[in-house]
């Protein structure tokens, strides 16, 4: 991106979510636009009513008890549901649409991070905590090969100054770099907190990626941008601060397991009746009625459905005419797939196989593209291709793979 040419202004765009309904994904994924989304009350509802707008500091005991409240609500899709909202509003909740459970996190002052993480590992014993332990270095969320598009929507509990803000370097945003001094061996979703050890000292200019920009929010406000664009955790902070990002992903047919998240799940399941999403009723779904249970497995999307089905979680039966109806439901052919390894279902393998042909082809000749990501990947020393692809077209898709590999490293 020449940004000399276009400015800061350009990417940074600022929309009112009261006022404005304009964002676009394509315009994200083609020219790295950054959304800064202001006065966005479901946020601010939502932090006005749990409470999680006070102060923040280094009392232990409080830290501890902000950790709890903070993973009960992802664990319950509460994230989820806030901004699910802003994907409605916007006309972005596309059918096979995810949207993951967020990442709450409590971040130290960078000079106090070590001192504070290592007295409250001693306070508490926890299998999951939001704390940090180091400050995320550069990186992209989304640096391997995809088929869908990613974005992130990333905001704090409270009020944050430019500085305390998320840091970015959008100049680099269609550019296939590694920072680092080139070093292809330390990447940076892998080796996070060593690359943060070794760059413990280096300002942002020196991570060699261009000018870094910064913006204030406001409690309610976040930044909304592809997953692509390098950013990084502030440097010049000096209280605690409390935050939060989450991923969506415009159109995807399998579960994102390859990622090591294992926390997206379809935006119909996030929607909610009676103040409960489906994501969260069917956590409780063991100890419901099985009459309970039927009202409920009605409301889920392929996933979870999927996921109840085959670890026999169903109190009801499901006849030969709701299996067939299920077959013919499931919009993903990654769980379509899935449904023929169950025994009860080899009965509709023929009727499996034709739907799979229909929506991996639709899929295929639609969404395949790995120009809805503005990076091609296929470049030597960095991440292999490990997502799953289409079923009933692995030959077309091989094919097509080799031709980008052999493109991409060719001296």
């Amino acid at each position: 991106l020449d940004l000399d040419k276009m400015g800061f202004e350009s990417i940074f765009k600022e929309i009112d979510y009261e006022k404005d309904n304009c964002l676009s994904l394509e315009e994200m994924t083609r020219d790295g636009v950054i959304y800064i989304v202001r006065n966005y009350s479901p946020l601010m509802q939502f932090l006005n009513d749990q409470s999680l707008d006070g102060s923040y500091d280094s009392d232990f005991q409080s830290l501890i008890e902000k950790n709890k409240k903070l993973l009960e609500l992802k664990r319950n899709g509460i994230y989820s549901n806030v901004f699910l909202k802003f994907l409605t509003s916007n006309k972005i909740n596309y059918p096979l649409s995810q949207l993951d459970l967020g990442f709450p996190r409590i971040v130290f002052p960078h000079h106090k991070i070590k001192e504070i993480t290592t007295q409250l590992e001693k306070e508490f014993d926890t299998q999951e905590d939001c704390f940090r332990r180091y400050l995320s270095p550069p990186h992209r969320d989304l640096n391997r090969p995809h088929y869908n598009r990613q974005f992130n929507m990333w905001w704090a509990f409270h009020d944050v100054s430019k500085e305390e803000s998320l840091v970015f370097f959008p100049n680099v945003y269609k550019s296939r770099v590694f920072p680092y001094m080139s070093n292809r061996q330390l990447d940076a979703n892998a080796h996070a907190q060593k690359l943060s050890e070794v760059t413990d000292e280096y300002s942002y200019e020196q991570f060699g990626l261009g000018e870094s920009h910064q913006v204030a929010l406001k409690k309610g406000d976040f930044l909304f941008f592809n997953s692509e664009h390098y950013h990084c955790s502030p440097k010049k902070v000096t209280r605690i601060r409390m935050s939060c990002e989450m991923r969506f992903v415009d159109k995807s047919f399998d579960n994102n397991d390859h990622y090591q998240k294992n926390s997206f799940y379809y935006l119909k399941n996030h929607e909610t009746i009676n103040d409960k999403s489906g994501f969260f009723l069917q956590k409780k779904f063991d100890i419901m009625s099985k009459y309970k249970q039927e009202e409920v497995f009605n409301r889920l999307d392929d996933d979870l459905k999927y996921e109840l089905i085959s670890n026999n979680k169903l109190k009801f039966t499901l006849s030969w005419l709701k299996k067939f109806k299920i077959v013919l439901s499931f919009k993903s052919f990654y769980f379509l797939e899935k449904l023929k390894n169950i025994p009860e279902y080899s009965f509709f393998v023929f009727l499996i196989d034709l739907r799979l042909k229909k929506l991996s082809s639709d899929f295929y000749n639609n969404h395949f593209n790995f120009d809805h990501n503005p990076v091609n990947y296929f470049i030597k020393g960095h991440h292999a291709f490990n997502q799953p692809y289409p079923y009933l077209y692995a030959e077309k898709i091989a094919k097509k793979l080799e031709l980008l590999s052999l493109e991409a490293n060719r001296d």
